[in-house]
This record gives structure tokens, C-alpha cells and sequence, in this order.
């Protein structure tokens, strides 16, 4: 069982306060990375994207090395970059669950496990989850929010980024 959801009596608040804060933190991480990455006009790409980006490369790079022509190594290299992307595109979105479920977790007195399972109902705008309370009901609507927004921006910037 996860270490914080015991009674911690007078120290609840402030622990719950900490996954709270953590999850602002990711929300903010991920944020600025799409907005550098696919709003900022000139060449500026986030860490988080590069990483992904790096990552990527380095796969198919190893993969490419296989081949045992140019045109077998360019037909493999070619997926690099539109595979980047969605990649990105799941880190992004999970860096945003995993902000809202500590969000959730923080205001709630439910276990981390049904917090992530009602972020990702609302990031992901399936609403299967209900919501227990005013506090939670407020980052469910972000959360329903940031999900389509983050994948409209992706496809309305994909030229740009490709």
C-alpha cells in the first residue's frame, strides 16, 4: 500500500498538501513544454521534447544501423520524426495525468490509484469517473480541458514541427 494513505493526524494536511504542490509542478513542466515547443515561432524546443526527440533518434538509429543499405537505412530513419511526435505527444499528456492524479490525490481522501483513474477519465473527457467534491470537480474541468487542447495544438502544429 502506498505509504501516505494511512491516518496521519495532524500531519494530513500538510502531507496531502505536498503531491498537491508536486502535481502544479508537473502541470507547469509539461505546459511551458508545448508551449515552447509548438506556439514559440522560432526554433526553440523544450527539454522534455528534446529528450523525447533524442530518444527516438537513438532507437532508430540503432535499428537503422541493421540495414545494410542507404535506401534500407532511409526507409527505417524516415518513421524518426512523425514517431517523435506521438511520442511527445504521450509523454505530454501522461506528464498531465500524473499532475492531476497528485492534484486529486492532494485534495481528496481517496487512494492515489482512484486518483489517477479520475484524471485520466477527465483528461481524457471520458467521464467515467464522478466527482466526490467541489475541490476535485475544478481540476477535473482542467483536466477535460488540457486533454483535447494539447492534442488540437499537435495537430494544428504539426507542419510547423515536422
Amino acid at each position: 500500500m502506498w505509504a501516505l494513505e494511512g491516518d496521519l493526524g495532524s500531519w494530513d494536511p500538510i502531507v496531502r498538501a505536498i503531491p498537491f504542490i508536486i502535481g502544479l509542478l508537473l502541470l507547469a513542466t509539461a505546459a511551458l513544454s508545448i508551449v515552447r515547443t509548438m506556439v514559440i515561432p522560432r526554433m526553440s524546443i523544450s527539454i522534455v521534447y528534446a529528450i523525447v526527440l533524442r530518444l527516438t533518434d537513438a532507437a532508430f538509429f540503432a535499428v537503422a544501423r541493421m540495414a545494410r543499405t542507404f535506401p534500407g537505412r532511409d526507409r527505417i530513419l524516415a518513421w524518426s520524426g512523425p514517431i517523435g511526435v506521438i511520442v511527445a505527444l504521450v509523454v505530454w499528456l501522461a506528464i498531465f495525468l500524473v499532475g492531476y492524479a497528485l492534484m486529486i490525490y492532494g485534495v481528496t481522501d481517496g487512494s492515489f490509484a482512484d486518483s489517477a483513474l479520475q484524471a485520466g477519465s477527465g483528461l481524457l473527457t471520458l467521464g467515467l469517473i464522478g466527482t466526490p467534491s467541489g475541490d476535485v470537480s475544478a481540476i477535473d474541468f482542467l483536466a477535460a480541458m488540457t486533454g483535447p487542447a494539447v492534442i488540437a495544438l499537435l495537430i494544428g502544429f504539426l507542419p510547423t514541427l515536422y
